[in-house]
Parts: C-alpha cells; sequence; structure tokens
C-alpha cells in the first residue's frame, strides 16, 4: 500500500510539474502529454536485507523529484539582469550548507524556476576526487530566499519520505557503499548524475518510524557532539596542566624546601670546579703520555 501510495504521488507530482514548465512557456500541453511519463522499474530485493513488516525496498527516482542545476557560463550569464544567491559545491558539507559560501549567479528567462531550493531539499554532491567527499549531501533549511544551486549538484526532492531520513541513510554504511557503487566508473573516477541518483536504493518505513528514527539518529548524534566537546575541553586542560607544572618544577614549588640545602648558585659553581679541574688532569695526562713516547722513539732512534 505505501509503494502504490508512492507510485502515485511520484506521477500526480511529475504531472504538476510538467503543467507548470508549460504554464511558464504560455504553452498549451500538447496531445497526450501524460503518455511521456515513464514509471520507475521495481527494485530487485532479491541482493536486499529483508526488512521489518509494513516496511518497502525503494529507489530515490521513485520517492522523489531529482534535478540538476544552473551552469556558470560567463559568456551566457553576462546577458542576465537578475542575480540571484546561488549554492555551489563548497557550501554543500557533510549533514549541513555552509550560508557564508553561497554566491550569486545572473539569471535568463530561458531559466524560468529551474534549480530552485526549497525547504526540505536534499543537495547531493555530484563528482569529487575523493572518496569521503563523494555524494556528499545536506538539506536546505530555508536561510535565504531564492536561492538556486549550481549544476555539479543534484537536488533532490522526496515526495513521500522524511528529508532527514533520506539524508541519514545517504550518510549511513549500507547508503554511502551503495551510493560509491553507483558513482565508481571503469575508469576508476567518482562521478554521480540524476539516473545514478535515482537508482540509489533506500528502505521505506511508514512516516511514523521514518520520524522516531531520525530522532534516535539526531539524539545520539547530539551525544556524540558533546561527548567530543568533553574531550577537546579535557585535552585543552591537560596542556595547560603540563605547562602549569613544568613551570612550579622550575620555580621550585612542586616539594617543600629545605633552608639548610646547598643554594643552586652554590652548586653550579662546585659542578663548574670540578668541570675545569677533570679538564686540567686529562689535558696534564694526554701531555705526560705524550711526552713519554716522544722521549722513547728518540732513545730508539739513538740505539
Amino acid at each position: 500500500e505505501l509503494l502504490a501510495r508512492i507510485r502515485t504521488e511520484r506521477r500526480e507530482r511529475w504531472e504538476a510539474a510538467q503543467l507548470a514548465k508549460y504554464e511558464a512557456k504560455g504553452k498549451q500541453p500538447p496531445k497526450n502529454w501524460q503518455d511521456k511519463y515513464k514509471e520507475p522499474e521495481p527494485v530487485d530485493e532479491s541482493e536486499l536485507e529483508e526488512l521489518p513488516d509494513g516496511w518497502c525496498w525503494s529507489d530515490f527516482d521513485c520517492i522523489a523529484l531529482i534535478d540538476g542545476g544552473l551552469t556558470r557560463h560567463k559568456e551566457k550569464r553576462a546577458k542576465s539582469t537578475e542575480l540571484v544567491p546561488l549554492i555551489s559545491v563548497a557550501a554543500v558539507q557533510h549533514g549541513y550548507i555552509d550560508a557564508s559560501k553561497v554566491g550569486e549567479i545572473g539569471l535568463l528567462p530561458a531559466d524560468g524556476d529551474k534549480a530552485t531550493v526549497k525547504v526540505g531539499d536534499l543537495l547531493v554532491v555530484e563528482g569529487n576526487g575523493s572518496l569521503e567527499h563523494i555524494g556528499r549531501a545536506a538539506l536546505w533549511d530555508g536561510s535565504i530566499d531564492n536561492v538556486r544551486h549550481q549544476n555539479h549538484l543534484i537536488r533532490v526532492r522526496p515526495t513521500i519520505i522524511d528529508s532527514s531520513y533520506a539524508l541519514h541513510w545517504l550518510a549511513s554504511p549500507f547508503g554511502r557503499e551503495n551510493l560509491i557503487e553507483e558513482a565508481t566508473s571503469a575508469a576508476g573516477l567518482y562521478n554521480l548524475s540524476l539516473s545514478k541518483i535515482g537508482r540509489i536504493r533506500i528502505p521505506v518505513a511508514p512516516l511514523e518510524e521514518q520520524a522516531e528514527i531520525v530522532r534516535l539518529v539526531d539524539e545520539a548524534r547530539e551525544t556524540l557532539r558533546e561527548a567530543s566537546r568533553i574531550v577537546a575541553s579535557s585535552e585543552a586542560e591537560l596542556t595547560q596542566l603540563d605547562q602549569s607544572i613544568l613551570a612550579k618544577a622550575f620555580r621550585g614549588e612542586l616539594v617543600p624546601q629545605d633552608p639548610s640545602d646547598e643554594p643552586a648558585s652554590q652548586l653550579l659553581h662546585r659542578i663548574r670546579t670540578t668541570r675545569e679541574k677533570l679538564e686540567a688532569e686529562k689535558k696534564a695526562a694526554k701531555a705526560a703520555t705524550k711526552k713519554k713516547a716522544t722521549k722513547k722513539r728518540k732513545a730508539k732512534k739513538h740505539a
């Protein structure tokens, strides 16, 4: 029932998006335009994990609207008359979007509403030389109005699934494994496309269970972040403690001082005197040995 509902809503959203495109261009939909809709292929579950009752396997092509972004073509964009915020690859980090790195791009009339980003949209990095960063994704929080996204980012707009649930799945070991599998090419390079993202498999739970899973994951991550903050703070305190101990040691404050102890100045003087005496004795012994050898050599020559 859930899968059937997903498929129905997917088709309805596709039709709504198509009608909006025709309207933006001032055109009437052609006859039988609905026939262009492609029903997604069912997921092959033969090698997938068995799911709990009420769950089903799906792919992103079935549960989300997937689209590309705007190109930063300088000559093409030179004709634009309107500047809008642009989310670039650099702004999309693992799990969050750095608003300080959001730039601008010039809009053209032909762009229409292409690459618009709404609250809850997932933005996925399509290509990277590092396996660690390929497919890194984040949710848009709507903190900037009228924002678009760059063409090197793939927009995933979930329909009948919680956006945070989808994000957590992409960051999970199973999700990452599937994503890297899709991204790897025969040449050993890593790149994602709209169709590859569409093939990423995801276990779809009832919406109530999705919300509970998101709550538990967020709670666990906050605990982890708090533990990391405590460790970092403890390391800083230990560093300060080490410095304090060394300072006290050199000031002689680590142990009680005995007034009858030999002053450091006298100790240093005695050490210096002893060293000078030893060096003088060593030089004298060396000179005596050399003199004796010379005398022996002369005696042997005389003989």
